[in-house]
């Protein structure tokens, strides 16, 4: 028996795919489906569950393009931006990080088909840029490296948890992954600097920062979550904590970041929940 990801043995999961691609793309309702397949009608329904919570169904909604026109035209007039997408959003923070996750995947892909991209900027703890990887398709051999834009914040679990969603997003687009394992925000300078000269592998991967060809931010507010205090960030790509700021500069487990360092990236591709 084969298994793949999830411990989802071949068999089960090309039955899984059989049934929803008979259900929503040739429209058979579901005691059409048990008859030809020679399964119960109740577990057509599970398995039409699964396949949902597999995202192997996923709905799409055609936005008119010119349904914010004149707010998009205004945007980029008013910041100098070359482009500008808004979303219209449900109600709620993890909705909007969805929403926008969802609605800008397709355009990051196209900057990355049609860019000359090699050296990818990634900040993994950020929602919406969690819902982009999660939207994401794969995409021919693209880019030559993904780099981690911050360090490591919070429990061990979560510090996994982000690097998984560093990795996922360079296999979707055939890349190598550049890991920044220190803490991501410490008491002082002194500390970061005796960090920095004790790691050589994160020093390496700072000075990948200082050569992107692409930064993928997300800005936006940042909820406060403990155990985070004042500190000194050891990424070169955001400043210096504000007075009573909690973690490095506005960046936080939430995963929205305000990354203040113009000119690191020869391009930054932002979502903003703001």
């Amino acid at each position: 028996m084969t298994v793949v990801e999830d411990g989802l043995d071949v068999d089960r999961l090309r039955l899984v795919t059989k049934v929803a691609r008979l259900y929503h793309a040739r429209g058979l309702r579901q005691a059409e489906i048990a008859q030809r397949l020679r399964l119960s009608q109740p577990r057509v329904s599970r398995l039409l569950a699964h396949a949902d919570s597999l995202q192997i169904v996923r709905s799409t909604v055609a936005v008119p393009v010119e349904l914010n026109r004149e707010l998009e035209q205004g945007l980029r007039q008013a910041y100098g931006l070359q482009n500008a997408h808004v979303v219209d959003a449900v109600a709620g923070a993890e909705e909007l990080a969805v929403d926008l996750g969802r609605a800008a995947a397709p355009f990051l892909a196209i900057a990355l088909a049609t860019g000359d991209v090699r050296t990818i900027g990634f900040m993994p703890w950020s929602r919406t840029l969690r819902h982009v990887v999660e939207s994401l398709r794969p995409l021919p051999l693209i880019a030559g490296c993904v780099v981690e834009m911050l360090g490591d914040l919070g429990a061990p679990a979560l510090q996994q948890d982000v690097a998984h969603q560093t990795q996922r997003l360079a296999t979707l687009i055939g890349a190598d992954t550049a890991f920044l394992r220190v803490p991501g925000v410490v008491a002082n300078p002194a500390i970061r600097a005796a960090l920095l000269r004790a790691d050589p592998h994160a020093r390496r991967i700072l000075r990948l920062l200082d050569d992107l060809d692409l930064a993928l931010l997300s800005v936006g507010p940042c909820e406060v979550v403990a155990p985070y205090g004042r500190g000194t960030t050891t990424s070169p790509t955001t400043s210096s904590p504000r007075p009573g700021a909690q973690g490095p500069s506005g960046s936080c487990a939430c995963g929205s970041s305000t990354p203040t360092a113009p000119g690191c990236a020869r391009r930054s591709t932002t979502w903003s929940s703001a």
